[in-house]
């Protein structure tokens, strides 16, 4: 359980630096130089579905099409979609608000998230992400900056209290028990 937690830390602090493996991370090292940056992008379980709560986030932290290009790509494609009668600009509008909001939450989570193991390394978020690029492990990472794992662990531990109060915050919980037809269905003796 507790290895879990750290690769679901691992995994978004590489999510949030863009790139590198977080297998490296959650595994302390090896060899992983190829990445999937694509599948890092998609929210982990501190933001999950976002289903009872409701998020204001201020206008200084949410993406645009021009601060993100997931959201450019997403908005040529909804425009192309328009323009072929596909779906009407109220549907595009409404898709592209929800990938904002979550996109956006995404992004403020994974950078509380990840501020304490930048911290602890010493480093900033571009500087990590150009030692993945270059192939350095974590190990090699830890034994250059004088870190210990413990160290290391305790800066996840400390990502993942602070990226579920900055969610917390963003997205407050408004309803605890969302009637989604997921829950509890009782014992079935």
């Amino acid at each position: 359980m507790r290895r879990a937690r750290i690769a679901t830390i691992a995994v978004m602090a590489a999510a949030a630096v863009g790139g590198g493996s977080a297998t490296a991370l959650a595994h302390g090292g090896g060899d992983h130089r190829g990445s999937d940056a694509h599948r890092l992008f998609a929210p982990g379980p501190e933001i999950g579905a976002l289903k009872g709560r409701t998020c204001t986030i201020p206008d200084a932290q949410k993406l645009t099409t021009a601060t993100s290009t997931a959201l450019a790509r997403l908005d040529a494609r909804l425009d192309a979609a328009v323009a072929a009668n596909r779906i009407t600009q109220a549907e595009a509008d409404a898709r592209v608000a929800r990938a904002v909001t979550r996109l956006s939450v995404a992004k403020i989570v994974g950078d509380a998230g990840h501020a304490p193991v930048l911290s602890v390394l010493g480093m900033t978020a571009d500087e990590l992400a150009d030692a993945w690029k270059d192939g350095t492990t974590v190990r090699e990472l830890l034994e250059e900056k004088g870190v210990t794992r413990d160290q290391l662990r305790t800066a996840f531990k400390a990502g993942r209290t602070a990226a579920k109060t900055a969610l917390d915050t963003v997205c407050p919980v408004t309803d605890p028990s969302p009637k989604d037809g997921k829950g509890h269905r009782g014992h079935k003796g």
